[in-house]
């Protein structure tokens, strides 16, 4: 596949998603909302659009044969727009990027969604199991990329770690393998040339919640320091911000069942989680892109 539509391409992910794919001489168009902090490589075809803004998506759609959307709503919580939710971005987003893709001819659809089986009730999966469905109905080959947590949203615990001591909540037994951004994105520009269906995908080791947290304190060269906080304050808090803020009620909650359940993909990868930690602990200049980003799938959506 020669010509490519990249949204989400300034997160971390983005960024070595756009590596890859250069590196494997594929045309990119990226797709952004503003013009980027740190430019995009300038054989990269930048496009301003919005995917709360349908009409903005037709152009950027155009004379690409296939879209690759890693865009999503913030999953970190910090305070947004109460309009800011899961199901208007990675939902009915996604829905109008792939009818407008569909509209102007493109073939293929790669989109990056969360692993895991979850009940029903968490908006932050519903919305991707939503916008996954919606890609499938256009009847475009739709390739769906299902992924555990990145190893950048979970790198701030390397600076919680600074301050000494580091929340844990629940047991801390729960295990998950998360994955490398880097890792991540070689599997999604494979799929350009793989057959449609739905891939899940982790990181190379299974790891606790507990061993994640000692992680962050060997990147730094500290003795690990835990606590351990019920989580059910976490969705008593849930609650209580419905009322207010439902983007970040669902976030409560989303994050309160990450650390009372499993969350295990097949593991792919070669990149453990304490070589990322240790990159981000030496600072931005250690490795490109080591601004962790917004959301399991996005920095900042398009």
């Amino acid at each position: 596949m020669e010509h490519v539509l990249l949204v989400g391409a300034t997160s971390q992910l983005g960024r070595a998603l756009l590596e890859v794919l250069l590196g494997r001489e594929v045309r990119v168009r990226a797709l952004v909302r503003r013009r980027p902090e740190v430019p995009l490589p300038s054989v990269v075809e930048v496009v301003h659009g919005d995917l709360m803004v349908p009409s903005t998506l037709p152009a950027a759609c155009r004379g690409m044969e296939g879209v690759i959307s890693i865009a999503g709503a913030p999953l970190l919580p910090w305070w947004t727009p109460p309009s800011l939710t899961f199901d208007r971005i990675d939902h009915l987003g996604t829905r109008a990027l792939a009818l407008a893709a569909k509209a102007d001819g493109v073939r293929r659809f790669v989109y990056l969604s969360v692993a895991g089986d979850y009940p029903s009730g968490l908006e932050y999966v519903d919305a991707h199991r939503r916008g996954e469905q919606a890609i499938a109905a256009t009847g475009l080959e739709t390739l769906v990329v299902r992924a555990t947590g990145f190893h950048g949203t979970l790198a701030p615990l390397v600076d919680l770690a600074r301050t000494g001591v580091l929340p844990v909540p629940g047991s801390g037994k729960v295990r998950t393998n998360p994955i490398a951004e880097r890792d991540l994105a070689n599997i999604l520009a494979d799929q350009l040339a793989a057959p449609p269906g739905t891939t899940a995908v982790g990181g190379p080791e299974v790891l606790t919640r507990r061993e994640i947290a000692e992680r962050a304190f060997e990147a730094i060269g500290r003795p690990p320091r835990i606590v351990s906080p019920p989580t059910g304050l976490m969705r008593l808090g849930s609650r209580f911000l419905d009322l207010v803020n439902p983007r970040l009620a669902d976030i409560g909650s989303f994050v309160a069942h990450l650390h009372d359940h499993d969350g295990i993909a097949p593991c792919v990868g070669t990149i453990p989680l304490l070589e990322s930690f240790r990159e981000y602990a030496r600072g931005p200049s250690a490795a490109a892109g080591s601004t962790p980003p917004a959301s399991p799938g996005v920095e900042e959506g398009a």
